[in-house]
């Protein structure tokens, strides 16, 4: 199942398109298809964005199991990224979004 959508960052106004795939395992993977520019470093420790577009998610700490799920972790990403396209910054501290 692939399900497409898009985001606005609520502080910067940033454009984010995802693509959502859910996996035979059931877990739910994050493609971004649109972003902002990154000026910065593209390696993954530090953006958090794979060079095939996958986002990083620690799946040892979580896996996305639901849409929503996925979508939440999605938004973390994205408020992260738009701060690192900005600062060269990727806040890592994790974070709570209800679904």
């Amino acid at each position: 199942m692939t399900v497409a959508c898009e985001f606005r960052e609520p502080k910067t106004g940033d454009k984010y398109g995802f693509r959502f795939e859910r996996n035979s395992g059931g877990v739910w993977r994050i493609y971004v298809t649109h972003h902002p520019h990154n000026p910065y470093d593209t390696c993954v420790l530090r953006c958090h964005l794979y060079p095939d577009k996958k986002v990083c998610v620690d799946e040892s700490k979580f896996c996305p199991r639901t849409l929503d799920q996925a979508k939440a972790c999605a938004f973390l990403w994205m408020t992260g990224y738009s701060q690192y396209v900005r600062t060269g910054f990727f806040s890592a501290t994790g974070g709570r979004v209800n679904v």
